[in-house]
């Protein structure tokens, strides 16, 4: 485990997180924001805002890579390719200096880049705002940036936010995405100042960036402590690894009804417990039918260790599905109708 922090300081941890030491500091003092690795470790870039660091020995030592200068976000793909979104391009940053050439230019108006994240060496995605409006886009590639789709947008502009207490104030938001499996990405967008908390959200989409729900984003401070959250990872289903101000690194862990977490953050989804939509039988052996009061828009299944295995778009206030075909144990059915979402747990029998 690595963890980059405020002072340009990089500590590395080899037994899970239990004991850290240092191994790279300098006089830059540039904000640490991510690591990224190729597969075998053999090319590990700490993105900073500022120059980024290099290491091509498994985390042993680090070299200063290079610095484009401005707002970017890059990526290491699992061969060891060192990709870059600034503005309207991804690049392909060169490891031996840190020179860059362009592979892919957005056409869309307006367009700046804010996240990159790659799945595979030609599976991945972009998060981009929208300059002139309060709109997010959804970029995905199929072929490493050779060509890419335009997935659709987010109504709201992750990048910032107005104070609630002084509304004349723009509040810029920390983003992490999290790809949870090709289509499963998670959004967490948060700021660490007390005047923010209530903006704090996790954007979620199953079905590759088309469309996505909400979650409250709780986590901030400790009672009356002063840690603060620095940074969510998620690594699988709902399971973060949290990072703390005050040097903490915390795993959250899922409860029973795919939620929640046990650990120093908490996690507080936005779902209501007074459901309003009927499941019947539960348990069953097949069919599940579906009866809200409301209109069901989407609905998601999803498996004990996170991974939607159905979505469906519905649009009716009775619906069926079919589970025949599944191993016996529990899932989980997430349902958005027009009125809120809830989740509701599935206990599939033979």
């Amino acid at each position: 485990m690595l963890v980059g922090d405020r002072q340009s300081n990089i500590w590395v941890s080899n037994d899970a997180g239990l004991t850290w030491n240092k191994n790279y500091s300098n006089s830059f003092n540039y904000i640490s924001r991510k690591f990224r690795a190729s597969d075998d470790l053999n090319t590990i870039v700490l993105f900073r805002n500022g120059q980024n660091v290099l290491s091509t020995n498994k985390g042993a030592s680090w070299n200063l890579l290079g610095s484009l200068g401005g707002s970017f976000d890059g990526t290491v793909t699992p061969s060891g390719d060192v990709l870059i979104v600034s503005g309207n391009n991804i690049l392909e940053m060169d490891k031996s200096n840190g020179s860059t050439s362009t592979i892919q230019t957005f056409t869309e108006p307006n367009v700046q880049g804010v996240i990159l994240e790659m799945i595979d060496d030609n599976n991945g995605y972009v998060i981009a705002k929208n300059t002139t409006d309060e709109t997010t886009s959804v970029f995905r590639t199929t072929d490493g940036w050779g060509s890419y789709t335009n997935m659709g947008l987010i109504n709201d502009d992750l990048t910032t936010e107005p104070n609630p207490f002084v509304p004349s104030i723009t509040n810029v938001m920390n983003l992490g995405l999290s790809i949870i499996s090709p289509d499963t990405l998670y959004i967490n967008r948060f700021n660490t100042s007390d005047a923010s908390i209530s903006l704090n959200k996790i954007y979620k989409s199953f079905d590759g960036g088309a469309s996505w729900l909400t979650d409250s984003l709780v986590p901030h401070k400790q009672g009356g402590s002063t840690d603060k959250l620095q940074g969510m990872h998620y690594f699988a289903g709902e399971t973060f690894v949290s990072v703390w101000e005050d040097g903490r690194v915390v795993q959250n862990l899922e409860t029973g009804n795919g939620i929640g977490n046990v650990g120093l953050a908490e996690f507080s989804s936005s779902e209501s417990n007074d459901r309003s939509v009927l499941i019947y039988p539960n348990p069953t052996t097949d069919v599940i039918n579906l009866k809200s009061t409301d209109i069901i828009e989407y609905l998601y299944l999803i498996d004990i260790s996170g991974k939607v295995i159905l979505s469906e778009q519905v649009q009716n206030k009775v619906h069926q599905i079919r589970l025949g075909d599944l191993p016996s144990g529990i899932y989980f059915l997430k349902i958005k109708t027009d009125t809120k979402i809830e989740t509701q747990k599935i206990v599939k029998r033979n």
